[in-house]
């Protein structure tokens, strides 16, 4: 759970640098961050998954949860598109990665509670 809380992290601060990169130097950096960061999650993820669920739903699970996946990159997309018409790249990038880091807040405050 700690890889995929800082790969969530990694991921999010990379989309934000991408988005305040004065060069394409820092682009290419703050991309590489993120990437990362996105590997770790898969990672990450999959790893929780298999630990928490019983062997005989993993099939089920893990189906259900990349359908989920595939709905929210479809509504990214569309979100994406429209925050990039009207904001423009770097302020959407920005909220990405700002959106990115939100996720961490539930986990956490769940995790401070028990």
């Amino acid at each position: 759970m700690v890889l995929l809380a800082v790969a969530i992290a990694a991921t999010g601060v990379g989309m934000i640098l991408t988005g305040l990169a004065p060069t394409l130097g820092v682009v290419v950096v703050a991309q590489l961050i993120a990437g990362a960061g996105n590997a770790g999650e898969n990672i990450g993820f999959d790893t929780a998954i298999q630990n928490a669920v019983p062997r005989p739903l993993l099939g089920r699970v893990f189906g259900t949860l990349s359908t989920a996946a595939q709905l929210g990159s479809s509504i990214a997309y569309v979100a994406g598109d429209l925050l990039l018409t009207v904001v423009g790249p770097r302020v959407t990038f920005i909220l990405a990665g700002a959106g990115t880091l939100v996720v961490l807040l539930a986990p956490a405050q769940r995790t401070r509670l028990r």
